[in-house]
C-alpha cells in the first residue's frame, strides 16, 4: 500500500503572547494543562497566548484564547508514539551532531486513531541550507514504520526555535552542561 506524505510551511500563529513556559510548574502557573506528562517530560517551550476579554474561540476570531498552547501537544498515549520518536531521532541536522528530536526541532507528533502521523517541526534558523530537504528526511524515517498509514510533515517558524528547546542530552553532547 502506498503511503501519502505532505509538507507545508506554517504561518504565524498570533501576535498576542504573554511568555514562554519551559517546565511543568511554569505551565501550570500559566494556566495550561499537562497532556500526558508532555510538559514535564520534555523542556519544550510552550508560548501561551494572551487575548484579553475573550473566554473562548469563536468563528469570528482566529486569536487563541489566553492559556491555550500555541504548539499542539503530541499524542503521547498512542501505541506508535515511541516508535515515531525513535524514527525522528535517526534524523540529524548536518551542521549539528545531535538528532533533530533532542535538538527540539520536533514540536508535535500527532497520531490519529487511523495511524495517520502529523509532525510539526521547525529548524534552528529559517535560512537553514537543508530547509527544503529536512521534512522529507523526517517523512522518510517515519513512513516505513509498521502500522503507519500516512505521514504529513509541516514546517513552522512560530514559535522560533531557541537553545532552551534542546533536551538535557543534547545540551550535554554540545557542551552546554
Amino acid at each position: 500500500m502506498a503511503r501519502d506524505r505532505a509538507f507545508s510551511l506554517g504561518g504565524a500563529v498570533g501576535e498576542h503572547v504573554r511568555g514562554v513556559a519551559t517546565d511543568a510548574r511554569r505551565m501550570h502557573d500559566a494556566g495550561a494543562t499537562d497532556a500526558g506528562g508532555l510538559y514535564a517530560s520534555r523542556a519544550i517551550p510552550y508560548i501561551i497566548a494572551q487575548q484579553p476579554d475573550r473566554t473562548e474561540m469563536t468563528a469570528e476570531t482566529s486569536v487563541p484564547v489566553e492559556g491555550t498552547p500555541l504548539i499542539k501537544p503530541s499524542t503521547t498515549d498512542h501505541p506508535l508514539y515511541e516508535r515515531v520518536v525513535e524514527a525522528c531521532r535517526t534524523v540529524y541536522d548536518p551542521e549539528i551532531p545531535v538528532n533533530i528530536y533532542d535538538l527540539g526541532l520536533i514540536y508535535t507528533i500527532d497520531i490519529s486513531p487511523e495511524n495517520e502521523v502529523g509532525i510539526v517541526m521547525t529548524l534552528t534558523a529559517p535560512g537553514c541550507p537543508v530547509a527544503g530537504e529536512m521534512p522529507g528526511w523526517v517523512a522518510d524515517a517515519v513512513e516505513p514504520l509498521d502500522g503507519v498509514k500516512q505521514v504529513d510533515v509541516e514546517m513552522t517558524f512560530e514559535p522560533q526555535w531557541g537553545m532552551d528547546m534542546m533536551s538535557d542530552e543534547a545540551r550535554l553532547e554540545l557542551g552546554f552542561m
